[in-house]
């Protein structure tokens, strides 16, 4: 399965200079960069190159929901890297240009 197409990015408004300010989030998904699995075989992708969004998709690679925006409190972004899942299904993202782990519960 491949999710985004190949040197397409979401249309977001990023300039390519500051990450803090993409003026606004879009759909997926320039290709993913970081990848873990989740409950019910979800793929959650973080999107942080050009888009401040973390992207849930059904193990088909039906686009489920996404959320984040351009920030640094709390369910925002700057950078978001890295992600994980735990067992019990909370969402670990790596908030890198916010030096933060941001953990989200499974219902959001």
């Amino acid at each position: 399965m491949t999710l985004g197409t190949l040197n397409t990015p979401s249309d977001t408004g990023y300039d390519g200079k500051d990450s803090i300010n993409i003026p606004r989030p879009a759909g997926p998904l320039q290709p993913a960069h970081q990848c873990g699995g989740g409950a019910q075989g979800r793929l959650y992708v973080s999107d942080g190159y050009g888009n401040c969004r973390v992207h849930v998709f059904s193990p088909t690679g039906e686009l489920l929901r996404s959320w984040g925006v351009s920030g640094k409190g709390p369910g925002q972004f700057n950078l978001p890297h890295g992600i994980a899942t735990a067992a019990d299904g909370r969402v670990f993202v790596c908030d890198r240009e916010n030096d933060r782990i941001q953990i989200f519960d499974p219902g959001r």
